[in-house]
């Protein structure tokens, strides 16, 4: 062990609202009356003249080790970060008057905890040959605390309830059964819940990124290459719904092959009366190869032939590979 330290900080910051939140704006209208038409104002959007900025504060404290000569070196880091006055837009009754259904409010405390890494590796550090991996990673976990004196905001896919996270997905769960065998899912076969059940984060609450770079010839010549890493939460395959409800050309409405999974999927929001959207919301997990690099340093008396103090070529691919369950597009 070469270096042990412990730290830890503390600080505050606030979130501005928007620069039209808290504004009110009004919107003419034609009014129809008994002895013709007249002019009228309605409520663009209401604004909130005692909005207020969020206020977050945090703590953070960590370990930053040095060991085997310089070798390996590691941080570790635990973050608690609370905010209160969050800034919330409180859904309006319909009775408001207004043509914006929503307003900003200072509702909420939203808390957030969790762990970040770091470590970096010399298993080879000789003047011909370098190797060095990096590894960094970060974990996270967000809860809404308090959602002040309204009741939960229910959207069509994102909800803001308390105990779950910020912007979290929610759909009616589904069960589905082939009762008869013959590899079809028919309505019956499927039962919706009435109610809605949490499926997940809507952000990834996993990174880790491993970097992997090999030095050759005094750091003449160095290839390096990144795998990245996200995951812990859910993506709404948006795409997939709409071929399947809108164009109805989707593998589990047409294909004879597709599974028992993808034919439930689509009878449970398209052909069954409580209509849901759980099954278009995959694991949105994946392994990408961001990018793979070669760098070649030429030797200072070539650059001094082209009357330059150093000359550097690279060669870079990026997202050059990803491997997810994910079916849609793109995970990312």
């Amino acid at each position: 062990l070469d270096q042990l330290r412990a730290r830890s900080a503390w600080g505050a910051s606030g979130v501005q609202p928007g620069t039209t939140d808290a504004a009110r704006f009004f919107v003419g209208r034609t009014v129809v009356q008994d002895d013709g038409e007249a002019g009228g104002l309605t409520f663009g959007s209401l604004g909130n003249a005692r909005l207020r900025p969020e206020y977050t504060q945090e703590f953070e404290a960590g370990l930053d080790a040095t060991l085997l000569g310089g070798r390996v070196t590691a941080e570790l880091t635990h973050y608690r970060k609370n905010s209160r006055d969050a800034l919330v837009q409180r859904v309006l009754p319909g009775s408001s008057g207004t043509d914006s259904t929503v307003v900003f409010d200072n509702l909420g405390r939203v808390r957030n905890r969790g762990w970040e890494a770091l470590l970096n590796f010399r298993p080879v550090a000789r003047p011909a040959l370098a190797w060095n991996v990096t590894l960094n990673g970060s974990t996270n976990a967000n809860r809404i605390v308090d959602l002040g004196d309204v009741p939960p905001i229910v959207g069509t896919t994102v909800d803001q309830r308390e105990g779950y996270p910020l912007n979290a997905y929610f759909q009616r769960p589904y069960r589905y059964a082939d009762a008869d065998g013959n590899g079809i899912i028919a309505v019956n076969e499927v039962q919706v819940d009435t109610g809605r059940s949490f499926l997940g984060y809507s952000i990834p609450r996993h990174e880790l990124a491993i970097t992997n770079a090999v030095e050759l010839w005094g750091d003449r010549l160095r290839l390096s290459a990144l795998l990245d890493y996200k995951g812990g939460h859910r993506l709404y395959n948006n795409t997939e719904r709409i071929r399947c409800a809108s164009r109805q050309n989707c593998e589990g409405l047409m294909s004879p092959d597709a599974s028992l999974a993808r034919q439930a999927t689509v009878v449970a929001h398209r052909d069954h009366p409580t209509r849901t959207l759980w099954g278009f919301f995959e694991k949105g997990d994946f392994v990408r190869l961001r990018e793979l690099s070669v760098n070649f340093s030429a030797p200072e008396r070539l650059a001094a032939r082209l009357r330059a103090r150093s000359l550097n070529v690279t060669l870079t691919g990026r997202n050059l590979g990803v491997w997810t369950d994910y079916t849609g597009v793109d995970p990312e």
